[in-house]
């Protein structure tokens, strides 16, 4: 879990650490506001922490197909200036391949998502990072609930009850999956109607779609 930091050291959205040098994050991330730096091994967003690291953002990359109307394709990638350090509080997560992801994608599967994002959907952004199981929705069941176009780019996750969700402020984080001991990136944090209401799901970017631009 990386957090997203502009010129005046606001965190404003997440993102996962793929390697010590590239972060996966939501292209819609990169709308308005420029990338300045990360930092890793963060908790409370507030103090910095011994185990924290502060590393600058040398390029950004939106990809090409990505549509700010409907979001489609919301995945972006961040290069950093300098190696993180791996240690117990930072560590890369896996890219599934696209058989491992099929199978991890299916109905009901349990996932993780995380974030500094609100609790709720008027509130303000928190202090310490959080994170909810959520699973994964039938993708007819998900394309009911909302006018909006679900694309094949896209997955839903979360509860019909609302009883949780990501929020603004979660943009960019990861939706991971533990398979055999090893957690795995499916999704990044896109969009949603609202949070956590009845009826409603979370919408993440299909990350496997997106392995060979990665």
């Amino acid at each position: 879990q990386v957090l997203i930091r502009n010129s005046r050291d606001i965190g404003y959205c997440g993102g996962s650490l793929i390697n010590s040098r590239w972060v996966v994050t939501a292209a819609h991330c990169l709308d308005l506001i420029r990338p300045h730096h990360v930092t890793v091994g963060d908790f409370d967003k507030y103090q910095r922490e011994l185990k924290e690291q502060k590393i600058g953002v040398e390029r950004s990359w939106t990809h090409p197909h990505y549509d700010s109307n409907d979001y489609n394709s919301d995945i972006a990638l961040l290069y950093l200036s300098s190696d993180v350090i791996f240690n117990e509080y930072v560590i890369p997560i896996c890219l599934p391949s696209p058989n491992l992801a099929a199978l991890l994608s299916e109905e009901g599967t349990v996932g993780m998502v995380s974030g500094w994002g609100a609790t709720h959907a008027r509130g303000s952004t928190l202090r310490f990072l959080m994170k909810v199981r959520l699973p994964i929705v039938n993708m007819d069941t998900c394309q009911q609930s909302t006018d909006r176009l679900i694309t094949d780019n896209m997955f839903c996750a979360g509860y019909t009850t609302g009883a949780a969700d990501a929020c603004k402020g979660d943009s960019g984080g990861p939706f991971a999956v533990s398979y055999h001991n090893t957690w795995f990136l499916l999704g990044v944090v896109s969009w949603g109607d609202g949070c956590a209401e009845k009826g409603k799901y979370g919408v993440y970017t299909r990350v496997s779609n997106y392995i060979p631009w990665i």
